[in-house]
């Protein structure tokens, strides 16, 4: 029985022209050490994105209570590390502690959590995205700091589970 052979699909001048373009930006784009480059036309638009993105920090004039930092000395004291839980940021973003400038912060160290409770703000490209525990227990550290740039799985919270 012969075998078959799946059509090798034929691109268009235009389709292949497009395909050489992206593939110049990708070039410009590592060659150049940038993070983004964007291309709108009429009828198409297209950005190219680093895996190693490096985003500045956004700032927004508020004056929300200091968040509290945990230290070397914070981390090695008497909490049991195998019971405690490190809650990340889901993405890249500025990190809040409150809600508002003038409001308190969503939690504080010592504060008992539950699983689904707010935690903090990550503002990500104007977008204000409540964080929410994934487990219950005490909050043991803030590990982030108000008003700063956080990356996507960087650890904001340490939870001493219950």
């Amino acid at each position: 029985m012969p075998s078959k052979k799946t059509p090798t699909p034929t691109l268009s001048t235009e389709q292949s022209s497009k395909i050489l373009m992206v593939r110049k930006l990708a070039e410009l784009l590592k060659k150049h050490d940038l993070t983004e480059i964007k291309l709108a036309e009429k009828d198409s638009s297209i950005v190219l994105r680093s895996k190693h993105e490096t985003i500045g920090t956004f700032t927004q004039p508020v004056s929300a209570p200091a968040a509290t930092i945990s230290t070397e000395a914070d981390k090695s004291s008497s909490t049991d590390d195998d019971n405690c839980y490190i809650q990340t940021s889901p993405f890249i973003g500025t990190f809040y502690t409150a809600p508002s400038p003038d409001a308190e912060p969503f939690v504080k160290v010592g504060s008992v959590i539950s699983e689904g409770q707010s935690l903090c703000i990550v503002e990500a490209m104007k977008l204000m995205n409540e964080i929410e525990s994934d487990v219950t227990g005490t909050l043991v550290a803030i590990l982030a700091e108000n008003q700063q740039s956080v990356e996507y799985g960087q650890p904001l919270f340490k939870i001493q589970i219950n």
